[in-house]
């Protein structure tokens, strides 16, 4: 069993809400595995290869070499790609998104500072950011499509959803899409960069439904802090925070936003942080 950080009983105690509970409870039948969080980052660094997925011969490709790439999603007018496959290492299906390109980071972490929240299909008090949904909505159906076809050859497998920046957004809301379409018990979600996706309501909802689903942050990684809380924001659980040197980790509280974690620096502006997770440039490993 996983042991429970101090700062996470202490919050349970002051803070004895529904949407504190609710997160708990999910933790608490999980445990964080960095191991497995590092194999689901070479995923979610592989999907900035477009080139090298196919054949799966890009460099980051090789340090999960057994894996068996089944197709590319992609849309054009959003510049969203992506790709699926099985890893019979560990009996799973992966659906793994790219993230933002390295060189528009500046831009489009200060366009995030104004986003809008949208309603999140009939779901009464839920919203999230509208762009990130709209972007989604481009390639659902091929994700779906794709997935299902892998069921159909791998009955029975985990499926793991990955992502890192723009693309960790993504893959939240593709294990809500996956959720919906019946893959209550499969989806395992590790993510690194992410932005805040959704409001209060929406991470109500993701905590009644994933328990082991973890949101790596990187010390004073800029992008986990946009949009902005003041906005209406507020981060999906649960939070795995690294050091500076991503020599040691603290897992967070339920809330997602940990007052102790990635919200206890004042400033966080590095894009080194954004773009390097486990001392490698996970979009930049072709």
């Amino acid at each position: 069993t996983c042991a429970l950080p101090i700062s996470r009983s202490i919050l349970a105690m002051r803070y004895v809400t529904v949407l504190l509970l609710l997160a708990v409870a999910a933790f608490s039948a999980f445990c964080y595995d960095e191991n497995q969080a590092l194999t689901f980052s070479y995923f979610a660094s592989a999907a900035y290869c477009p080139d090298g997925v196919p054949s799966w011969s890009c460099s980051i490709c090789q340090s999960v070499s057994s894996f068996q790439p089944y197709s590319t999603f992609s849309d054009a007018g959003t510049n969203t790609f992506g790709y699926t496959g099985y890893f019979p290492d560990s009996n799973a299906i992966v659906v793994a998104f790219r993230g933002t390109i390295e060189t528009s980071y500046d831009n489009w972490a200060t366009n995030l500072k104004y986003s809008e929240l949208s309603p999140y299909g009939s779901n009464s008090g839920v919203s999230i950011h509208g762009g990130f949904y709209t972007t989604y909505n481009t390639v659902d159906g091929q994700v779906l499509e794709q997935v299902a076809a892998l069921y159909q050859q791998h009955p029975g497998a985990a499926l793991w959803v990955s992502g890192h920046s723009l693309g960790a957004a993504l893959a939240t809301l593709s294990a809500m899409s996956l959720y919906d379409q019946g893959y209550q018990s499969n989806v395992v979600m590790y993510n690194f960069g992410s932005p805040r996706v959704g409001n209060t309501g929406f991470y109500t909802l993701f905590a009644s439904r994933f328990g082991d689903a973890w949101r790596v942050t990187h010390w004073r990684d800029l992008v986990p802090h946009v949009p902005l809380k003041s906005m209406g924001f507020n981060h999906v659980s649960n939070e795995v925070w690294y050091n500076d040197e991503f020599t040691s980790y603290q897992v967070c509280d339920g809330s997602g936003e940990d007052p102790n974690c990635s919200d206890s620096l004042d400033v966080d502006t590095s894009i080194w942080d954004h773009t390097h997770y486990f001392n490698y440039p996970i979009s930049n490993s072709c």
